[in-house]
């Protein structure tokens, strides 16, 4: 359950965090983006989450290096789903349950 003090989930408050996390932004970089197709931007997120899941299997390949690819697949995933979701309602309840 969502602790009375805690932000209801709105677009707002997903968006100020989302910036607030991202810190200050290059004008080089925004302009660049700006630029690019929206077919562009969405490799460019898919490169980025394809990048982010490699660096995954290689943390966890390294921690069970006796695993075999299943457990190792297992160990991936129960990485993945261990992370906050903190866009999700009762996100503490979107935890990987053990």
């Amino acid at each position: 359950m969502r602790p009375e003090s805690e932000a209801p989930v709105t677009v707002r408050n997903m968006v100020d965090d989302f910036r607030r996390r991202l810190g200050k932004l290059d004008p080089q970089q925004v302009a660049v983006w700006r630029q690019m197709t929206p077919a562009q931007k969405v490799r460019l997120a898919f490169q980025a989450w394809a990048a982010g899941l490699n660096e995954i299997w290689t943390i966890e390949r390294q921690r069970h290096p006796d695993a075999t690819p299943e457990e190792l697949a297992q160990h991936v995933l129960r990485h993945l789903q261990e992370r906050e979701m903190p866009y999700a309602p009762n996100s503490s309840e979107c935890r990987h349950r053990t």
